[in-house]
Parts: C-alpha cells; sequence; structure tokens
C-alpha cells in the first residue's frame, strides 16, 4: 500500500496544481457517477492523469535487475550476472522519450506521436516478467479515489507550497505534502 499512497500524493498533488484539469476530471466523474468500479472505463481523463503522475512520479525510483545473456550496452560490455539499475524516474524524464519530460500533460497518453514513448520508455511498475502483479488493482484503485476526491472536494496547493520529491522506499515528499480540501 505504501506505493499506492505515494502515488496518489502525488496525483492528488498535481490535480490540485493544476484546476483546469480538476475541474474536466469532475465532470468526468459527474458524468460516470456513480463512481463504481463499472464506471472506470469513460474515464480517460483521469486515468491518463494518475498514468502521467506514475510518469513524473513513479513510486519506486530504480529497479536492479540481473543481467541475463551476454549484451553491449552503451559502448560497455554487460555480461551474466552483472547487476543493473534501471531508473524509471530518470528514462520517464528524458526528453529522448518524452518531449517537455517534466510538464505534468495527461494528454501525453492519448497522443499518437507519444505512443511509442508511452509504451517503451514508460515503467513505473516495471516490464517484462517482474512486472507488479498490482499494477492493474492499483490502476482502478487510483482512478475511483480520484474520481471521488474530485467529486467531492476542490483542491487546491497553499501558496508558496512546492513539495521536494526524495526517494527512499517509495519516492516521496521530504517534508510531507500540504493540500487544502474545500467541500464542493
Amino acid at each position: 500500500h505504501e506505493t499506492s499512497a505515494s502515488a496518489l500524493t502525488w496525483a492528488l498533488y498535481l490535480v490540485a496544481s493544476c484546476p483546469h484539469t480538476q475541474q474536466a476530471m469532475l465532470q468526468e466523474a459527474q458524468d460516470a457517477a456513480p463512481i463504481s468500479p463499472d464506471s472506470i472505463r469513460p474515464m480517460v481523463l483521469t486515468r491518463d492523469v494518475f498514468r502521467e503522475t506514475l510518469r513524473l512520479y513513479p513510486p519506486v525510483s530504480f529497479l536492479m535487475r540481473e543481467v541475463a545473456t551476454p549484451t553491449r550496452m552503451r559502448n560497455k560490455d554487460v555480461k551474466p550476472g552483472d547487476l543493473l539499475v534501471v531508473s524509471p524516474w530518470l528514462v520517464q524524464r528524458n526528453e529522448d522519450n518524452f518531449p517537455c519530460p517534466h510538464a505534468f500533460r495527461p494528454e501525453r497518453f492519448e497522443d499518437d506521436a507519444q505512443r511509442e514513448a508511452c509504451k517503451h520508455a514508460y515503467l513505473p511498475f516495471g516490464k517484462g516478467p517482474r512486472i507488479c502483479i498490482g499494477a492493474g488493482f492499483a490502476q482502478q484503485e487510483a482512478i475511483l479515489v480520484l474520481a471521488s476526491m474530485v467529486q467531492h472536494f476542490e483542491l487546491s496547493v497553499p501558496a508558496g507550497e512546492k513539495p521536494e520529491p526524495i526517494s527512499r522506499l517509495t519516492i516521496r515528499p521530504r517534508t510531507g505534502m500540504k493540500l487544502l480540501f474545500e467541500r464542493i
């Protein structure tokens, strides 16, 4: 649950920081009401907000993998048994993969020009045979939580607040996350 809590914290921050996205999510949630697992499919924006959150703030900042076959990477020979560190944080924020990589742009997941990057350079849950088995559940849970939150609260960031991400077990805000919730 720590990874889900981390991802949802950053998602709420991004939604609170972007009023026009929050308003569009509210409309989407109202159109899909009542919010339930059966109403998730049409909530494309809410899903993409969570995906973009995972791109910008992947809960796990690095993955360790053991090399299985000899290969050459970046002019270096790697042999079986060597350990590689794969960083979703760096891969997903690389401008060779995503234009304006530090910007919050949920619409990139619906952009045909970025479809390949979203397919190959997006790995918040890992990739291949070791992909997180909870990925589907986490995404479903996040869409339900985010849709419910924007339906009931207007979110905002207190003036002057800018959380600093740090990597521990998960990527989290160094001094916590301050958000304002005003009941709708």
